[in-house]
């Protein structure tokens, strides 16, 4: 995407609360920022996830495969895969590869009372599998009722899961025939 008239934005955020170090690890997956390992005389082999809703850092468990600096990083499908590296107190070498993931997350499915609808009528939208809900059209119930002026699609989440996943229903509405007679 070409912004040749936007300014590239800079806002400082919360700094890690962890030792000052270069050659740290970072990347992104499911809406959260993962930043950990590094050097700084000593190699590390922790691991800090950033919420950017709430501008926090928190602890999560350490790197299993070992304290380590420049280890590369790559995301596919809400994946992460982190491998290689150098430890330079052991003058270790690394060629392995680590998977970092949230699992499957909620499975959310939604249902609807009728699939198709006259202009004017309201439905019945349900959704299951999660514990909580956040519906595109910014209700919060498990069931929500619903009048759409035209043909809608709906989808609900569970904003307590990381990586939710997405149920949704697409609803038609019709409009009645006008009969002369």
């Amino acid at each position: 995407l070409d912004c040749p008239n936007r300014q590239f934005q800079k806002v400082q955020k919360a700094p890690l609360p962890a030792a000052p170090r270069y050659g740290a690890t970072g990347f992104s997956i499911c809406n959260q920022g993962f930043l950990g390992l590094g050097y700084d005389g000593a190699c590390y082999s922790d691991f800090w996830k950033y919420d950017p809703g709430t501008n926090l850092w928190s602890a999560v468990a350490p790197f299993p495969g070992g304290a380590r600096f420049d280890a590369q990083v790559f995301v596919i499908n809400n994946k992460a895969y982190l491998g290689t590296g150098l430890n330079n107190t052991s003058l270790t070498f690394y060629n392995d590869l680590w998977e970092f993931s949230f699992g499957t997350g909620a499975n959310i499915t939604v249902t609807a009372s009728s699939a198709t609808i006259c202009a004017g009528s309201s439905v019945t939208l349900t959704a299951a599998g999660g514990s909580t809900y956040s519906w595109s059209s910014g209700q919060t119930a498990s069931s929500i009722v619903v009048t759409p002026s035209s043909s809608t699609s709906y989808s609900a989440t569970d904003p307590t899961v990381a990586c939710s996943g997405t149920g949704s229903v697409f609803i038609n509405v019709v409009n009645p025939s006008t009969i002369t007679i």
